[in-house]
């Protein structure tokens, strides 16, 4: 199955993962700049789902420490 399949159930991960990891709202929209998490930190060829949102959600956790 093509990447693009997945794009909705990537970004639920990523964004499931984010608010577990503490983030809020708010704060995960001001780290993704009205980007999807999948613009931010792609998937990686053959990745999985649930891999993939506790991967970004790290990403964008890092990212946000850092803002």
């Amino acid at each position: 199955m093509h990447l693009r399949h997945y794009v909705g159930e990537y970004e639920c991960q990523a964004i499931r993962e984010a608010l577990d990891f503490g983030l809020t709202v708010g704060e995960l929209a001001g780290v993704l700049g009205g980007l999807g998490p999948t613009d931010v930190v792609p998937p990686r060829p053959d990745e999985d789902p649930r891999e993939y949102g506790r991967r970004a959600a790290s990403e964008i956790m890092v990212k946000y420490i850092l803002a």
